[in-house]
């Protein structure tokens, strides 16, 4: 049993990185739910950050991350910095003693991958990464309209986002990790994999950068295939004006479609009726009556629900996942080697970055 197992009150948190991610994500999280965590110490390298933090947290803030590591009061460690800086930060707070929450992507590759994985096995600590996408309400409920079998064999998967947006910042810069196959790609590939079965699946991928100023991808197309799984499409388009239904499943019984804003769209399915009870068909190879295709009049029912009606907000359900991981000894909410499997994916689309212009 671990120290934090033994201790009581909310997980004391450190929170390296108080930009978009660490502050409006995690920091936010956490203010909602004060009976489970709660953050002492704070890394920025913004002085105005800091002084934020101090003043609506009451927590110490630091700008050197062994000065925030050498602060003993947290027991868990929140790396929310840019990527370049996963593996070499979720290292030291595991040798450190401490739980730690490392955003997504895990990191640029799998050799980082892999020493995190071995840093986290020696510690005996808990090292969980933030593919929060799993815990989504409409992810969820489209895995459960999958999942009854009203669908039927369910052949195709396909994740979109859509935008037409240019960027600037080092999500843009493929050094520093940056890429969207790595930032939105990081969490369509995530939730994707949990229909994709035991066997790694054989990936095609095309990257393009199309208004992106930096040298990474802001238009990807990736597509999954293993036996004995539906095809698995990832599509991420920073050039498309238009709205993309964010998921699309085909079954043989039925459809899905959701809208482009997920948990608070509508989502649709429509089924077929009766379909079991239809009448059966041969192959008619003679000439066709009337020159026309060979065709029946199908009868459907349609269903609809409000996925944020329905589950938690995913920020809240998977720190209380995490919560019950570090006080209660209950499995990470996303384990590093799951994620090491779609890092593997990551990397092999990757190796395509080269033919960037």
């Amino acid at each position: 049993m671990s120290d934090s197992q033994n201790q009581s009150g909310p997980v004391r948190v450190a929170v390296a990185g108080l930009g978009r991610a660490g502050w409006n994500i995690h920091v936010e999280a956490m203010r909602k739910l004060p009976d489970l965590f709660r953050v002492t110490a704070v890394l920025d390298g913004v002085p105005e950050r800091r002084a934020e933090a101090e003043r609506e947290l009451g927590c110490r803030a630091y700008e050197r991350y062994d000065d925030l590591l050498a602060d003993r009061g947290a027991e868990l460690v929140v790396v929310a910095a840019p990527t370049q800086l996963h593996a070499d930060w979720t290292v030291a707070a595991l040798s450190a003693g401490r739980h730690v929450l490392c955003e997504k992507p895990m990191a640029r590759d799998l050799a980082e991958c892999d020493r995190m994985i071995a840093a986290e096995k020696q510690s005996g600590r808990t090292l969980s990464i933030f593919q929060n996408r799993r815990f989504s309400p409409s992810f969820l409920k489209m895995r459960q309209v999958a999942a009854s079998g009203v669908l039927g064999r369910i052949v195709m998967v396909r994740a979109a986002v859509a935008d037409f947006r240019r960027r600037w910042d080092w999500q843009t810069v493929r050094s520093m990790g940056g890429g969207m196959l790595r930032n939105y790609g990081a969490h369509r590939i995530d939730q994707l994999m949990e229909f994709s079965g035991p066997a790694e699946p054989a990936v095609h991928c095309r990257l393009d950068r199309v208004l992106a100023s930096g040298d990474a991808e802001d238009f990807v197309r990736l597509s999954m295939s293993a036996p004995d799984a539906p095809l698995l499409e990832v599509d991420i388009f920073m050039n498309c004006a238009f709205d993309l239904p964010e998921w699309l499943v085909l079954g043989d019984r039925g459809t899905l479609l959701s809208g482009p804003r997920g948990n608070s769209d509508p989502m649709r399915w429509k089924v077929v009726r009766g379909f079991d009870a239809l009448p059966g068909h041969r192959p008619d190879l003679g000439p066709a009556a009337g020159r026309e295709y060979s065709t029946e009049k199908l009868a459907f029912d349609e269903f609809q629900a409000v996925p944020n009606q329905e589950f938690e907000d995913s920020d809240l359900a998977y720190y209380r996942a995490l919560h019950g991981a570090i006080r209660g000894g209950r499995p990470a909410p996303v384990s590093s080697a799951s994620v090491r499997r779609r890092m593997l994916v990551i990397e092999q689309a990757a190796r395509e970055q080269a033919g960037l212009r």
